[in-house]
């Protein structure tokens, strides 16, 4: 419970720009999800489920794994781990090649590049930003009290 309180404070704490990150770190599996999955909802029932883009669960297994170390990352940023900050920019890049687990990217393989250099250059700007940044360097600067021993 101590660590729950202290990782709350944690958020309190940080600058705004590191709380947006951080919770884009705890949605992107589900965004990784959602945005895999097709099908749609009548009255509870599931109608046309599948793994969307995906052709197998294999595929979808792929897409979740790949957006997981954003998660962990998120977690670690509210723990003050200064290396959290690695994790992040390795998630950014994992999410951003994990449509090359689909074998239905091979249709529009020219899109999908686009997209990559567009999201890698984001992910440079975010890595940039991450360890650039006085007050981000000032959060994970440890103090007495914090998670990071």
């Amino acid at each position: 419970m101590v660590e729950k309180k202290l990782m709350y404070k944690n958020y309190l704490e940080m600058p705004l720009a590191l709380k947006f990150i951080t919770l884009m770190g705890f949605v992107a599996p589900a965004l990784a999800i959602a945005s895999t999955l097709t099908g749609s909802i009548t009255q509870g029932k599931i109608v046309g489920s599948g793994f969307g883009a995906a052709e197998n669960i294999t595929e979808f297994s792929m897409i979740v794994i790949f957006s997981l170390p954003s998660f962990f990352a998120a977690m670690m940023i509210l723990m003050r781990l200064p290396k959290s900050r690695y994790i992040y920019v390795i998630g950014w890049i994992t999410i951003c090649l994990s449509p090359l687990a689909l074998s239905q990217i091979r249709t529009d393989y020219d899109i999908f590049l686009v997209q990559l250099s567009f999201n890698l250059i984001l992910g440079v700007v975010l890595a940039v930003f991450l360890f650039r940044n006085e007050s981000i360097n000032n959060y994970f600067i440890p103090k007495e009290g914090n998670l990071t021993k």
